[in-house]
């Protein structure tokens, strides 16, 4: 088969004749530029964090670590955006918003008498307050589009970090709801434990927290961190709030990598700490305008 085509240039005519292989192969041509030029542009837009993380989905009724569905709801109405959650795996290998198995919240649970994922969710935090699995935290961010979930798994061994995230994904697959995952930020804690997790879902977003390395504040081990997030496309460094320096700031910021400090609620602490560089904070209780009050 062929197609003419007749141009017009100065008012000359002339024909241009294409088959239809040709023709085939410029459509395929054109339809993977667009493509190339559309992974492009998803990869250029890269979500950044708030100034403020809501620790352990923050303060309720000078409560803290409950992880509970009223605490993190409580605080998103008063503007926070991003909220650390704490994740256990129950006895039948569900991801569950909890921080310490033996913390007394739900009396009838301990490290010696780990509950399944439905005995968790029957069992009232503090008597009162309901506890989430994956699956209700998943159904929060459907909800709410402007929510942003950082992980805090603890744990830093190959099986139990292949289990957490394994029962993560397929969360996100039986919700439908593998498009939210960009909106989860993955807290790691080593190196190998970043390529686990990369095996198991490609996430997006991650965060190195630097608590369970052996780290307390030397410049030059520091850089080791920034050379694999430089090499890994991770944005965010985290570390305890009196570990930040002048100059750790500057290294970071020469790899543009933005430095969140933990756990602080005093909001003059909290600007100092950003006056030395850091980006944002952890925080039981204080809100992006509690900072700005007290600038």
């Amino acid at each position: 088969m062929e197609f003419k085509w007749i141009l017009t240039v100065k008012q000359k005519e002339f024909t241009l004749k294409l088959n239809s292989r040709i023709i085939l192969c410029l459509i395929i041509l054109c339809l993977l530029l667009t493509g190339i030029n559309y992974i492009i542009k998803e990869n250029e837009t890269q979500i950044e964090l708030p100034k403020t993380i809501v620790h352990a989905c923050g303060e309720i009724d000078d409560y803290v670590y409950t992880n509970s569905k009223e605490a993190l709801l409580y605080n998103y109405e008063k503007g926070q955006k991003a909220f650390e959650v704490d994740f256990l795996l129950s006895a039948d290998e569900l991801l569950v918003c909890k921080h310490d198995w033996d913390d007394g919240s739900q009396i009838e649970f301990s490290s010696e008498m780990i509950p399944t994922g439905r005995e968790f969710k029957n069992s009232k935090i503090l008597n009162e307050y309901t506890p989430m699995t994956i699956y209700d935290l998943i159904d929060i961010m459907k909800k709410h589009p402007d929510i942003y979930i950082v992980t805090d798994t603890k744990f830093n061994d190959e099986e139990r970090i292949r289990k957490e995230f394994e029962s993560l994904k397929q969360a996100l697959k039986k919700k439908h709801a593998n498009n939210l995952a960009n909106r989860f930020f993955i807290q790691i804690y080593s190196d190998n434990m970043y390529k686990v997790i990369n095996e198991i879902y490609p996430f997006e977003n991650y965060i190195y927290t630097l608590y369970q390395q052996d780290w307390h504040g030397e410049i030059t081990g520091f850089y080791d961190y920034c050379y694999f997030c430089n090499d890994n496309n991770i944005k965010y460094i985290t570390m305890w709030h009196d570990l930040i320096k002048k100059d750790i700031a500057q290294a970071a910021k020469n790899y543009d990598i933005k430095i969140f400090v933990h756990t602080v609620n005093n909001a003059e602490y909290a600007n100092e700490l950003l006056e030395m560089g850091a980006y944002g904070i952890y925080t039981d209780c204080l809100t992006i305008e509690d900072l700005e009050e007290t600038k």
